[in-house]
């Protein structure tokens, strides 16, 4: 969470905008939300931790913020501010897949994460 300080949230970059990594990351994203469902809707739980743990643990953290750590050395940059944003969304539903097995948890850094501004 240390690379969205000073971020204000805000719609995604347009598809063209996003590098490879930021495309790589939304679509694990959605393959782990996906198996979730899945896993939620078979009652097999084992299968919806392991999709939101692998893409926490895996992608995110192994991958995306390894690959994306000379992106946010400049932060003024349109790339660092994709990356900002594809970060902030993975995030934010991360911990709306993660709370139903870690409430207490989520809702913690749910609270400390960035909210667009608006009514």
């Amino acid at each position: 969470m240390m690379h969205l300080e000073g971020y204000t949230p805000g719609p995604l970059p347009a598809h063209s905008e996003l590098s490879t990594h930021d495309k790589w990351v939304l679509h694990r994203l959605n393959a782990a939300a996906s198996d979730a469902n899945v896993g939620m809707e078979e009652f097999d739980f084992a299968k919806a931790t392991t999709a939101i743990y692998s893409f926490f643990l895996y992608d995110l953290c192994d991958n995306f913020l390894e690959m994306s750590k000379p992106v946010f050395d400049d932060k003024s940059s349109a790339a660092a501010k994709a990356s900002q944003a594809v970060l902030h969304t993975c995030l934010e539903q991360g911990f709306r897949l993660l709370h139903p097995f870690m409430p207490f948890v989520t809702e913690e850094l749910w609270q400390r994460l960035a909210r667009s501004p608006g009514p």
